[in-house]
Order: structure tokens, then C-alpha cells, then sequence
């Protein structure tokens, strides 16, 4: 009996010519196409963690001005009027009962008698320690918040590319479980009816039976992992639930960014020098060092206090408004402070210095820790190309023994259930190579971001053999 079996023609590894974006659909809901460029551009707008880094920023070129703003004098002007009823005392001791009035207006007011304005009309307090040590101080921070806003762009970016490649991966391996449970269908009908005619065992017809029934299964995990993808992207880019996402490759393609493999001795040093978790800690280390000596000098480096009023002045006793004019007040001082007998000050210098000790320490492990990550992504990449050259094969291999397969039950002289294991094996390595070249992808702009070498997506293009398929 020879049984007709419809086979699916098309098998998604060979289906890498570029996909092209859907045409949109009449629909409540906004549809969303994204490429890889356009995802990261919208991080770059959308992403509320980089807004809140770049505020931060702003934040800290704030504190650098105020550093700046104390070298300038506090200004006051206006008018004022004091009345006193009652006994004042003389030079000499005594008492005496008198009633006074004084009026006062200008630069600096509350005049009274001989006394100085309550209110100077320019008034200059500094602390020359932390007047000279305050900027420089504040720049560094300034510095080290603009490398926290980058290194916050560098995790974001990596975070969105791991995004966008999980959800292409999961649409990708929908399109391959699609595929296979069509062909488990199809498997599943012609076995059963081999076993029918008794050309073929009920067992096998119900072992094809439990591979559709695996193959639903496997495509109701993937529509479960498509979904948790887009939601992790919707995450990142702050973009409304109603939303739908869809990716411009579903069939993912591998990316030769970098060919040879590069020296890892080199591109540790090229990371080292761009990080900017690695920058920022040390721009905090130079701050603290600066605020340490700004505590010792704060021994020995005086304060400096000074004012200056001039305006109109008149008074006279009781409430008579008395005869006036105008006069200039000065006050000058230089003075040195010791907080709690210099207890205070030098606690605080130790503190500091201890601060600067644990940021160091950080700063040799942070190094540590990225020198180990960028030897592991690249032990990781080198194993993903011979991967990918293990699976590219394979997949050939097994498509090959498919369509043998295919060809023995057409001519009777096989059974569906030597397709089905044919097709398993097919499928499993289209997967394989799905996930694979996914992760090499990832792996790759990584290093790129790593070490700020974005001019390589620039000038390169995914690979392609001359059928189509992908290198």
C-alpha cells in the first residue's frame, strides 16, 4: 500500500533572506516593528533609569556652581527703624533711664547708635580651606556622576540587545515549533494509518501520537517565552502594555564582528581604559583624597569674615526724629578654627582616609571582577564559533537524512516512524543553531559596547552563503 505524505517544504533554516517588516494591520492596537538601531535609540530616550543618571548629572554640575558661589558676598539693602525705652548703661557703669530712637536705610540697615548693622550690606564669610578644596572637589564628583549616567547607558544598551535578541530568538523558535508540530501531524496520521492496514505497529502510531502532543507542548513554552521577552523589552524601553512588539529578524543570522577572535590580553586593556563603572570609581577615589586634605588643612588655613555698609542714619531721643546722615561701617576678620579642639578635625581626616582605603579596594576588585568577564566572553565566543560550525554542519547532515527518509516511504521501503526520528533530529539541531547563534550574537556587542567600538555595526553586515543561508 503505498500512502501519500504531505511534507512541509520549507524548513526555517534556510529561510535567511532579510525579513521584511508586516504591513500594519487595521487595529485598535498600536503595532510596534523594531530593529536592532531602533531599539537602541529608544533606550537612549525612553529608558527611566539613564533619565534619572542624567539628572544626577545636573544634580552635580548644581553642587560645582554652589562650590563656586561661596568666593561671592551676600548683598542686603532696604531700610530699618529701632526704638528703645528703658535703662542703658554708660561707659562708666552706670545707668541711665532714656528713651531713643534710630533710623537707618541703604546698603545694610538696623543701625543703632555706635553699634554695627544687624543686617551688613555686604557680607563676605569664607572658609579659605573649603573654599579653595570645594570645586575641585565637587568637579570630581560632577566627572564621576557623567561616568555613572555612561555606565548606566552601558548596562541599559546590553540589557536591551540581550532584550531584543531573546524575543527575535523566541519568535525564531515559534516559526521551528510551528514547523515541527505541522510535520508531527502529518507524521502522526500517516502512522496511524500504517497501523491500520497493517503495514506498521499501533506502537508506533502511538509513539508518533506523543510526539505531536510534545510538539504542542514545546510551542505553548515558546508562545510562553515569547511573552515574558516582550515584557522584559516593554520594561526597558517604558512602553504602555497595549502595545504590540514585533522584531524585523525572526530568523536570526550570525553577526561576524569579530574575525579573528581578538587578543584577550588587548581587549581586556581596551575595557579597562572605557569602562565607565571603572572611571567613576576613580574620579570618587581623587575626591576623596582631595577631601582628606581638605580636613588637614583645615588646621592650619584660616577663615576669613568681612563686611561693609554705607547708607543714611539719624536718630534722636524719645520719639523725635532727631537730625542725620550717612555713614560708612567696615568690619574685617581672620580667625582660625579648631572644631572640638581639633578632635573633631582630625577624626574627620581619618575618615576620609579610611573612605579613600575602601574605594581603592573596590576599584582593584571592580578590575578584577571585569578582566575575569571579558576572559569568560571570550572563552564563550571562541566555543560559539566552533559551535556554530559543529550545528551548521549537523543541520545539513540531518536535513539530508530527513529527506532520505522521506524518500523510503514514498518508494514503501520505510516506515513514518524513521521519518519522525529524522525530523526529530533535524529539528532539534535547527534549534540548537537558533540559540547559538543568538547567544554569539550577544556575546559579540557586547565586547563592542564593552569597549565603545559601536563603529564596527556601522560597516558590518550578517553574513550570507550563496544560497542565502547564513555563513
Amino acid at each position: 500500500m503505498k500512502l501519500t505524505i504531505t511534507i512541509l517544504s520549507t524548513v526555517l533554516f534556510t529561510l535567511a533572506l532579510p525579513a521584511q517588516p508586516s504591513e500594519p494591520t487595521p487595529t485598535i492596537q498600536q503595532v510596534l516593528t523594531l530593529d536592532l538601531a531602533r531599539v537602541l535609540k529608544m533606550t537612549d530616550e525612553r529608558n527611566t533609569d539613564l533619565a534619572i543618571g542624567i539628572q544626577a548629572v545636573y544634580q552635580a554640575e548644581l553642587a560645582q556652581n554652589e562650590a563656586w558661589y561661596q568666593w561671592l558676598p551676600t548683598l542686603r539693602a532696604g531700610i530699618g527703624y529701632s526704638y528703645q525705652d528703658g535703662d542703658l548703661q554708660n561707659r562708666d557703669g552706670t545707668l541711665r533711664d532714656i528713651r531713643r530712637n534710630a533710623r537707618s536705610g541703604g546698603l545694610g540697615v538696623a543701625r543703632t547708635g555706635a553699634g554695627l548693622p544687624a543686617y551688613p550690606g555686604i557680607s563676605l564669610e569664607i572658609d579659605l580651606s573649603d573654599a579653595i578644596y570645594s570645586p575641585r572637589i565637587t568637579h570630581k564628583y560632577l566627572l564621576a556622576s557623567q561616568a555613572d549616567r555612561d555606565e548606566i547607558h552601558f548596562l541599559k544598551t546590553i540589557d536591551v540587545i540581550n532584550a531584543y535578541y531573546n524575543l527575535a530568538l523566541a519568535n525564531q523558535m515559534i516559526q521551528l515549533e510551528r514547523l515541527a508540530l505541522a510535520e508531527a501531524a502529518v507524521l502522526s496520521d500517516s502512522a496511524g494509518e500504517f497501523a491500520a492496514a497493517g503495514e506498521g505497529l499501533r506502537a508506533d502510531a502511538d509513539r508518533a501520537a506523543v510526539h505531536q502532543l510534545l510538539r504542542h507542548h514545546h510551542l505553548e513554552t515558546a508562545l510562553i517565552r515569547e511573552a515574558a521577552a516582550v515584557a522584559e523589552l516593554k520594561r526597558i524601553l517604558n512602553l504602555r502594555d497595549d502595545i504590540e512588539i514585533r522584531t524585523v529578524e525572526n530568523t536570526l543570522v550570525p553577526l561576524k564582528l569579530y574575525d579573528p577572535i581578538p587578543d584577550s590580553t588587548d581587549m581586556i586593556g581596551q575595557v579597562i581604559n572605557n569602562r565607565t563603572v571603572i572611571n567613576a570609581l576613580e574620579f570618587r577615589l581623587e575626591a576623596k583624597r582631595l577631601e582628606a586634605q581638605r580636613e588637614k588643612s583645615n588646621l592650619f588655613i584660616p577663615k576669613v569674615g568681612a563686611t561693609y555698609s554705607y547708607g543714611a542714619f539719624g536718630g534722636g531721643n524719645d520719639f523725635d526724629g532727631g537730625t542725620g546722615g550717612f555713614r560708612h561701617d567696615v568690619t574685617v576678620a581672620v580667625y582660625w578654627e579648631l572644631d572640638s579642639l581639633g578632635f573633631a578635625n582630625r577624626s574627620a581626616s581619618k575618615r576620609r582616609q579610611s573612605e579613600q582605603r575602601a574605594l581603592q579596594a573596590r576599584l582593584d576588585q571592580t578590575r578584577t571582577d571585569i578582566s575575569i568577564e571579558i576572559q569568560k566572553v571570550l572563552t564563550e565566543l571562541g566555543a560559539t564559533v566552533r559551535q556554530l560550525e559543529i550545528l551548521r554542519n549537523g543541520v545539513l547532515r540531518a536535513r539530508n537524512g530527513y529527506e532520505l527518509s522521506r524518500e523510503r516511504v514514498f518508494e514503501n521501503q520505510g516506515l513514518p516512524l524513521e521519518v519522525l526520528g529524522a525530523f526529530e533530529s533535524l529539528s532539534e539541531m535547527e534549534m540548537l543553531y537558533a540559540q547559538t547563534v543568538a547567544h554569539y550574537n550577544q556575546l559579540q556587542l557586547f565586547l563592542i559596547k564593552a569597549t565603545g567600538r559601536f563603529d564596527i555595526l556601522d560597516t558590518t553586515t550578517p553574513s550570507r552563503n550563496e544560497t542565502g543561508t547564513a555563513d
